[in-house]
């Protein structure tokens, strides 16, 4: 796996990636430092809302990554 997951998308259209990297910010507002199967689950789910392929190996490198960081904190 790359260290860091936006590198897979490289193989990607731009629209894809920008996509890609909506999904990842809106869902790490919700779940990031929870537990892998829950940030993968919650990334596939909305990956597949925006229309992406939900088993891309870049949703389980942003998945791991994600169950890593903090929550942001709320305003």
């Amino acid at each position: 796996m790359a260290d860091d997951w936006r590198t897979q998308l490289e193989v990607h259209s731009l629209g894809t990636c920008m996509r890609a990297c909506l999904v990842y910010e809106l869902v790490a507002q919700h779940v990031a430092g929870q537990p892998v199967d829950v940030t993968t689950a919650a990334l596939r789910s909305a990956a597949r809302a925006e229309g992406l392929d939900d088993s891309q190996p870049w949703i389980d490198a942003a998945a791991l990554q994600m169950s890593q960081e903090r929550s942001p904190a709320l305003p």
